[in-house]
């Protein structure tokens, strides 16, 4: 009877470990999930915002400020999405946060070159013929900075 008594023991000690482990495993990765949503966002806004700006180019109805709006309104309110939009004559910078649209100072354009600052720090994007569109995602979470741009 004594050994039955071990081996009862030595099983329930099993199972919750077991189920410590299923705990954890578990809220890492849920905690994971809350960061990874900035690439996959960075992914889908490369894709529709092409279509956006065919749609605009070939009906002259640009729809970005629109588009702008509904994405950060979807992105959710932790998320700051910037449009940097123009030519070499001029160029236009918005922020989108939470379905909300704000005007930027324009970026810097220097020998093919458009610098745009965001706090402290610098984005460098290659100025091409026509018209151009990059965008910076920007999250910061837990004191760390993720930042997608195309």
């Amino acid at each position: 009877m004594r050994g039955k008594k071990g081996q009862f023991y030595l099983i329930a000690t099993i199972i919750i470990i077991a189920v410590i482990i299923g705990f954890a495993t578990i809220s890492n990765y849920a905690q994971r999930q809350d960061y990874v949503k900035i690439y996959d966002l960075g992914e889908e806004l490369n894709i529709e915002s092409e279509n956006v700006l065919d749609y605009g180019a070939a009906t002259g109805n640009s729809k970005l400020s629109q588009f702008g709006k509904d994405y950060s309104e979807y992105a959710g309110e932790d998320i700051e999405i910037y449009f940097i939009t123009g030519d070499e004559s001029g160029m236009e910078a918005h922020k989108y946060v939470n379905g909300e649209e704000t005007l930027l100072d324009a970026p810097e354009v220097k020998e093919d070159k458009i610098i745009f600052k965001l706090n402290e720090d610098e984005y460098v994007f290659e100025l091409k013929p026509g018209e151009n569109f990059y965008f910076i995602i920007f999250q910061e979470a837990n004191n760390e900075k993720y930042v997608i741009t195309n």
